[in-house]
């Protein structure tokens, strides 16, 4: 039996991807998932490389994230009015999910084909 264990949020921000990395070179954590709408997506990638430069190997997949940073493309159902940020999303449950209701399903498949492709295109250290 392999435990695996994922350290969620890979380039929110280079702190984030500092503490991830760190932990995968320990071989604490095993798998990643990378948020690439967010200000750390180019240096997580560059340190994802480095990290298969080295031998280490790590799993690596998609966070869907609809709710922080700006989407990479459209989604406009989803934008603050008159801003190209996501919707500030309430802390509560009932609240999110009555505004998710209102989010066209086009916008937010649209948004995730277009995530897919910009990190996935040239995967990093994916095995």
């Amino acid at each position: 039996m392999r435990l695996v264990v994922n350290a969620d949020d890979l380039g929110l921000v280079e702190s984030v991807n500092r503490g991830i990395v760190e932990a995968i070179e320990n071989g604490v954590v095993t798998s990643t998932s990378l948020m690439v709408n967010m200000p750390g997506c180019d240096d997580a990638i560059a340190r994802l490389q480095r990290l298969r430069e080295s031998g280490k190997s790590v799993g690596v997949g998609l966070h869907f994230n609809v709710v922080s940073g700006a989407p990479l493309r459209g989604g406009p159902s989803l934008l603050d009015p008159g801003a190209s940020v996501f919707c500030r999303w309430p802390s509560s449950r009932g609240a999110r999910s009555r505004i998710a209701c209102h989010a066209r399903t086009f916008s937010v498949s649209s948004t995730r084909s277009w995530s897919a492709r910009k990190s996935f295109s040239d995967p990093p250290a994916c095995d």
